[in-house]
């Protein structure tokens, strides 16, 4: 699976059937009020329902779990290329800003991102590793879009499946 707004959207619609409240009533008591933050109403479809993914007011990460280094790598991507890295292992949370009005699956983009945090970003937090080698990049050579909702195929270190 890929980002996809439409999909964000979809869940949306679920979770307000499911919980009886709207996207927005739960952003607000989820991410709003533990971070002592007002989050503003977005856009609705002709049925009411709060539009997932890049409507969303900067708050539509897809989320997805992959491998680095053989460590478990969760990362939000957003429209543009907008990464949020978590490596819980390294105690490390990587931010990354990126020109929203371009679709960052483009071109090896977010390959390129990836790279970035496995072979740079990663090492300079680990005391006892040397950098990441070529084996241990983060996308395939040849792959067109990274960072698939399936365990160990997005991010690469060592390939296996996320714990």
């Amino acid at each position: 699976m890929l980002y996809s707004t439409g999909n964000t959207h979809l869940l949306s619609a679920i979770l307000t059937d499911a919980s009886g409240r709207s996207t927005w009533q739960l952003a607000r008591d989820w991410l709003g009020g533990p971070l002592g933050i007002d989050i503003a109403q977005w856009l609705r479809d002709p049925q009411g329902v709060y539009l997932g993914g890049n409507e969303m007011h900067g708050y539509g990460y897809g989320w997805f779990i992959s491998q680095a280094d053989d460590r478990p790598v969760y990362f939000g991507w957003g429209f543009g290329g907008q990464m949020l890295y978590v490596i819980p292992s390294l105690e490390l949370t990587v931010v990354i800003t990126s020109d929203s009005k371009i679709a960052s699956f483009e071109g090896d983009y977010i390959c390129a991102l990836h790279d970035l945090l496995a072979r740079q970003l990663m090492p300079a937090f680990m005391t006892s590793r040397p950098p990441a080698s070529d084996d241990s990049a983060l996308c395939a050579a040849g792959e067109d879009i990274p960072g698939e909702a399936i365990p160990g195929e997005g991010i690469r270190g060592t390939a296996g499946p996320a714990p």
